[in-house]
């Protein structure tokens, strides 16, 4: 049985399309620097006393890292609190009554959940360092990259779990069913990607940042 904290490995899923496959890497340098960073400022901010927001997460949520680099790129400082909501001890429930991570809890003590309504909420409340594009069509572009990465890494996290049940529990219908979303989820990113170096052309970071949670997954996929 796979380890939950190994569900991201660093194996390159051989028959992916090659256009994911170069995406993938320089994504994969796009998160490694961009993280690294975040974890600098927000050492230095813890220090100097400057947090503004908290924001609850689960390693290695993709959707958690959406909500990081949004944070990071807009100079929103923060405090990462690491929890496991499925343990008696999560704090969750208090602030998500869905139970689900990440949760971003504000200066007053309130709380906004599940990733996509927390990247709207800072891109409408923080407006400087827009990160998506100024236009309608780049804004739903964008949004199209990441209901398709969301949904791959939906059928993923799915069919781990679905794995992890013992042999004569698992659904084998299910499994295929969530395959065939992750293979069509990919293909369909790679059709509307092309050849260009970046997702969002020159506005790398807008689109990029959706799409570099769905980074760790595509290396994943070639495990299940």
């Amino acid at each position: 049985m796979s380890n939950p904290d190994q569900v991201f490995g660093h194996i390159d899923r051989e028959d992916s399309p090659s256009t994911i496959c170069r995406y993938d890497k320089s994504i994969t340098l796009f998160h490694s620097t961009y993280i690294e960073t975040c974890d600098k400022v927000r050492t230095r901010r813890l220090i100097d006393g400057l947090v503004t927001f908290k924001l609850i997460s689960a390693t290695p949520s993709p959707y958690t890292r959406k909500v990081r680099i949004a944070l990071l790129e807009k100079g929103l400082p923060f405090e990462l609190i690491s929890e496991v909501p499925w343990d008696s001890t999560t704090s969750t429930p208090r602030y998500n009554p869905l139970e689900k991570l990440p949760i971003l809890i504000l200066e007053d003590g309130s709380s906004v959940y599940e990733s996509s309504f927390i990247l709207q909420y800072l891109e409408w409340k923080h407006p400087e360092t827009p990160l998506l594009p100024g236009d309608v069509d780049g804004m739903l572009a964008a949004r199209r990259l990441e209901v398709l990465c969301d949904g791959v890494y939906d059928a993923v996290v799915l069919t781990f779990f679905e794995r992890m049940c013992a042999d004569g529990a698992r659904s084998p219908e299910l499994l295929v069913r969530q395959r065939r979303k992750i293979d069509g989820g990919v293909g369909e990113m790679a059709r509307l990607l092309g050849v260009r170096p970046f997702a969002g052309g020159q506005n790398s970071v807008s689109a990029t940042s959706r799409l570099e949670p769905h980074s760790a997954i595509s290396r994943y996929v070639s495990g299940i």
